[in-house]
């Protein structure tokens, strides 16, 4: 991540950094909520929620995270994304999110949009289903 920053001449505020470094740590997706509680602790003040959004709106638009937009979390990029190239596969029994890149996605997108004349606002590419371990332990067979 500090490379891939320092090569674009990006520059993460202390609190983008902090936010990310939580994100990284912890497994799977995690609300701003739970973000504020986790920054506020580290910095053993309160931390207010328009902080945390900045840093999010911020850390999304360079592509370092994604929103979950069905859960209204928030999932750390294992690297940068442009995020009309990836979906994120939800599990309902556990609540992992797993992001697969596939610039096919956007393309596709785009593609159908111009063929029948319309307009994007907004993409979001969202799987709902059962990961893999849940599956198993289940003794459920994964789709083909």
């Amino acid at each position: 991540m500090d490379e891939w920053c320092r090569t674009r001449g990006i520059r993460l505020t202390t609190t983008r950094r902090e936010v990310l470094l939580i994100m990284h740590a912890r497994p799977g997706p995690i609300s701003a909520y739970e973000l504020i509680r986790a920054l506020s602790e580290s910095r053993k003040r309160k931390v207010f929620p328009p902080t945390v959004y900045r840093a999010l709106d911020a850390l999304r638009d360079l592509g370092l995270i994604a929103r979950i937009e069905s859960r209204n979390t928030f999932l750390a990029r294992e690297s940068p994304a442009d995020h009309d190239s990836s979906l994120i596969y939800l599990c309902t029994q556990c609540g992992s999110a797993q992001e697969v890149l596939d610039p096919k996605v956007g393309l596709r997108v785009a593609a159908d949009a111009t063929r029948i004349h319309f307009h994007v606002a907004r993409e979001v590419h969202e799987v709902e289903g059962v990961c893999g371990d849940c599956a198993a332990a289940a003794g459920v067979r994964a789709s083909v």
